[in-house]
């Protein structure tokens, strides 16, 4: 065979036959089709639902003359889960200095 010679499907194939096709319904449906197995592939590789996370919140006071160290009472409300979600300077009713935290827990689902 010879280099420059057509093959039998580009003999098949030719521009006008490939115009027609290209613009009936069957191309479209060919896309459409292609496209809908591709979203359902897509949706079967997603994860399952995951129920929405719950948390309990607690604000904590401690006064610039605390008899209890800051450092260690972070350190067991650490330990038994909570979190820092803000901290600021503030003051008690009687307007003592101090610093206030809010808190927050993870809860089991």
């Amino acid at each position: 065979m010879e280099e420059n010679q057509p093959t039998e499907i580009s003999k098949q194939i030719t521009p006008d036959k490939l115009k027609t096709f290209l613009s009936t319904r069957k191309f479209l449906s060919v896309i459409v089709l292609i496209l809908s197995a591709l979203t359902i592939i897509q949706y079967k590789q997603l994860p399952e639902s995951v129920p929405p996370k719950k948390y309990a919140y607690t604000i904590k006071y401690f006064a610039d003359n605390a008899a209890l160290s800051v450092e260690d009472e972070m350190n067991h409300l650490g330990f038994s889960g909570w979190q820092v979600v803000s901290a600021r300077r503030a003051t008690d009713k009687d307007n003592n200095y101090g610093y206030e935290f809010v808190l927050m827990k993870e809860l089991p689902n």
